[in-house]
């Protein structure tokens, strides 16, 4: 998979946007283990269902692949400092809901390389995909602000149906949600 990390800007209204975070923050709680505070999986909540359908469909026509969305949740930050980690599917998705591009939250930070950590911006209202296996976090940041991310992990589907690198979760078959 290649490491190009891909981005669309303006994806929706600024009316939208604002619905979206108002209707996470209730869902937010503090997880110890990430020390961030995040929603649980949002597939099967229509007001996130199908705001993520769209993201994910205009990434789809710029590149020519078919994706399913596996997992779906809401990110809150305010600047802690957070570990590096990758996702255990073919693409990643962030939607940048609420950033500061002042703060410097405005991205994500990957780590291509030991020696080769960058910043890719991506202002507030756009969306980037990436190869999940690569290492990255959320920058930390002056806390005088939030950031809200909507993100994703995605697996490519085949012409006839089936998953390119398809990982058996567990729990019930319905899982994986066709779109």
């Amino acid at each position: 998979m290649a490491s190009e990390i891909y981005n669309i800007s303006n994806i929706f209204s600024r009316q939208k946007r604002r619905k979206l975070i108002k209707k996470s923050k209730p869902l937010c709680r503090f997880n110890s283990t990430t020390k961030m505070w995040e929603t649980k999986d949002l597939r099967f909540n229509k007001d996130f269902w199908d705001p993520s359908l769209h993201i994910i469909s205009l990434f789809e026509k710029k590149l020519g692949l078919k994706l399913e969305i596996v997992n779906l949740w809401i990110t809150y930050t305010r600047g802690e400092k957070l570990k590096y980690h990758t996702h255990p599917f073919d693409w990643a998705c962030v939607y940048y809901m609420k950033t500061n591009s002042l703060l410097r939250n405005n991205g994500t930070k990957f780590k291509f390389s030991e020696d080769d950590e960058q910043l890719v911006k991506s202002p507030q209202n756009s969306a980037i995909l990436f190869d999940g296996s690569i290492p990255h976090v959320t920058p930390d940041f002056r806390p005088l602000d939030d950031r809200y991310a909507l993100t994703m992990d995605l697996i490519i589907v085949n012409d006839d149906g089936s998953y390119r690198n398809f990982i058996q979760l567990p729990g019930p078959e319905e899982h994986l949600i066709r779109k």
